[in-house]
């Protein structure tokens, strides 16, 4: 009787301890339901009182009140000091901007407070893996002294460079090795290092790739298991044996050795890196022949210690990390004889199962270590600091939706303390608030970059700004009146807006001399620059002129390239982009026309049959299958 008295009295008096609190109430109700209710209970809580809008609306918590209720009249409604910012809300143009302008307003704090300390300091996000790295660019920048920052809850990808290696193999050897995903390979040390390869060599190999035509697929049987001809062009053993060949043979533009025709960019000293590129290379075509078909559970596991073994090296400093994969593959084939699972699986379905294991899997250390902590906003984290902020409030971002599978049975009738991610959230978010002692920031991507169009925070953001409304006066500002026009602060997209440096409204600030000196120059009068050509450019045709879509396109898409190719004659270096890199090719044109062009010429002089011709030529791989 008592909890029900006291349920339905929060329920009528503080519709944001209603909201938010359901998760509180439930476990209060389910915890008194199986114990004995003691008259000597001592009530250890703790009246903030109301020196702040931040204490105040804890205090309204604590005390029941609803300042908006009939007994509150607007004679009684309280008076927000204009230079309270014990709460404030950023909108920003994104998420580096947010770790931008939370690092302005945590640099004032501790100018203005010399008590506050960074350990006072607890930023929560719901995406920590998404913000840690805008964070520790922004705080690593503060020009009035670099914040020290300890990342906690990261996931093991994120965190560990052995982890993010093998996952990025595991996800390679599922598909087609296509030349992007296959290089980004080689891009990471550990791997480098277990073939011996340096970083050097890296680039080199990247150009021997581009050039000895290569695209996707280990060979003419990986192409014909991909449902594609049953050849080898464009494949990784088309274009080694290419290298090979040419590190063996003149390249004579008429002669193929075995339908492959030589190619001649390796030569001297450069035959050690071309070796251990080709042991590589055959060491994941080996275990991407592995990878097919199905297989159990324990097999699989037995696979993916192989992979970490052959593909990656560890050393003293990462020899844990090894260690710590290895458990994970344990865990996972632990977890399936747990469940007598032994049906034979595909390797996709394998890899989805692992990698969500992989991500549940937590760096330790990092939380309360001295420093500003970065944390995930998970339960138990909401530890009292004196500075709470909250970055990624984004509408549809938090609360983070749950998704129940057809078969949960929690979903058709909910009962007393059921789980709900939904309501978890909005009580982390209720902890948050009351966790803060003298200061909470919240930020959230509140524009879009492109547009500038505005977007909605949070509703929970959205039910805090109406409780403060509801029972708070605030000050008139530049912006309006209001409890969002005092709260919440529209940034400008650029961080060298000159908004910051102008002094018009001083609730708008910045730190950066590098950003103030790029504002000056924003109002500082223009210059006419000089011309970057010492003569006339060419005059226009006079008369009409024919465009076709590809230029339109073209000129959409590389506004400056477009003028240095058809205005200056200049053709600059137009490095291939993915979609070109990883497949094969399906027409000729730039280059490629020019090289079977010539060919053709070259063979018609010196009287080649064009059978051999076109051997030659579909031998470099620049030909359509």
């Amino acid at each position: 009787p008592y909890y029900s008295e006291l349920l339905k009295e929060l329920i009528d008096t503080v519709p944001l301890l209603a909201s938010l609190g359901r998760v509180g109430r439930e476990f209060q109700e389910i915890l008194e339901s199986r114990t004995e209710y003691l008259e000597a209970d001592e009530d250890l809580y703790q009246d903030p009182g109301e020196g702040s809008l931040l204490s105040a609306i804890q205090s309204d918590i604590l005390n029941l009140r609803d300042p908006s209720g009939e007994e509150s009249s607007a004679a009684q409604s309280r008076g927000v000091d204009p230079a309270d910012d014990s709460i404030s809300i950023h909108a920003c143009h994104g998420p580096m901007r947010e770790a931008e302008v939370l690092r302005d307003r945590l640099v004032e704090l501790f100018e203005r407070d010399p008590s506050l300390q960074a350990r006072d300091v607890v930023i929560m996000t719901p995406h920590v893996d998404r913000y840690a790295p805008f964070v520790e660019a922004a705080f690593a920048s503060a020009e009035s002294g670099s914040l020290p920052l300890h990342v906690a809850d990261a996931s093991a990808r994120a965190s560990s460079e052995l982890f993010d290696a093998f996952s990025r193999v595991l996800e390679v050897l599922r598909g087609r090795l296509p030349v992007s995903e296959v290089m980004d390979l080689l891009s990471l040390a550990c791997i480098r290092e277990r073939f011996g390869l340096r970083e050097q060599d890296e680039s080199r190999i990247r150009a021997w790739v581009r050039s000895s035509g290569i695209r996707w697929g280990a060979d003419r049987a990986h192409r014909k298991a991909e449902g594609q001809p049953d050849v080898e062009q464009n494949t990784w053993r088309f274009g080694f044996d290419r290298l090979l060949l040419g590190y063996a043979m003149e390249d004579d533009g008429q002669r193929t050795f075995g339908d492959v025709r030589p190619h001649t960019a390796v030569s001297g000293t450069e035959s050690e890196a071309l070796g251990r590129a080709v042991d590589f290379l055959d060491t994941l075509g080996a275990l991407h022949e592995g990878a097919r078909g199905l297989r159990e559970p324990e097999e699989w596991a037995v696979f993916m210690a192989q992979v970490l073994d052959r593909l990656i090296a560890s050393d003293g400093e990462t020899v844990h990390q090894h260690r710590q994969i290895r458990e994970a593959i344990e865990g996972w084939a632990e977890a399936a004889r747990e469940a007598d699972y032994q049906a034979p699986l595909s390797f996709a379905a394998v890899l989805e199962s692992f990698a969500s294991r992989m991500e549940d899997r937590r760096a330790g250390g990092g939380f309360l270590s001295g420093g500003i902590t970065l944390c995930e906003l998970v339960p138990m984290r909401t530890i009292p600091f004196r500075v709470v902020c909250i970055m990624g409030m984004d509408d549809g971002a938090f609360p983070r939706v749950g998704r129940r599978v057809s078969f949960d049975l929690l979903g058709r009738e909910r009962m007393l303390g059921d789980r709900s991610r939904r309501d978890d959230d909005r009580y982390l978010f209720l902890e948050a608030l009351l966790s803060a002692r003298d200061h909470l920031l919240i930020t959230y991507t509140g524009s879009h970059w492109r547009d500038n169009q505005d977007l909605p925070p949070s509703v929970v953001i959205d039910e805090l700004l109406e409780h403060a409304a509801a029972g708070f006066t605030f000050p008139e500002t530049e912006t309006g009146s209001g409890a969002r026009a005092h709260l919440r602060f529209r940034h400008p997209l650029q961080s060298f807006s000159p908004r910051y440096f102008s002094g018009v409204d001083d609730r708008f600030f910045s730190y950066s001399e590098s950003d103030c000196r790029a504002a000056r120059a924003l109002i500082a009068p223009r210059e006419e620059p000089p011309a970057f050509a010492s003569e006339a450019l060419p005059d226009l045709p006079s008369g009409l002129v024919e465009y076709t879509v590809d230029d339109l396109v073209d000129f959409f898409r590389n506004p400056a390239r477009h003028f240095a190719r058809n205005r200056l004659g200049v053709w600059l270096r137009d490095d291939e982009d993915q979609v070109s890199v990883d497949r094969e090719p399906m027409g000729v044109m730039g280059l490629d026309e020019w090289q079977v062009g010539s060919a053709i010429l070259d063979g018609l002089q010196a009287g080649t049959p064009d059978e051999l011709v076109a051997e030659a030529i579909r031998g470099q791989g620049i030909l359509p299958l």
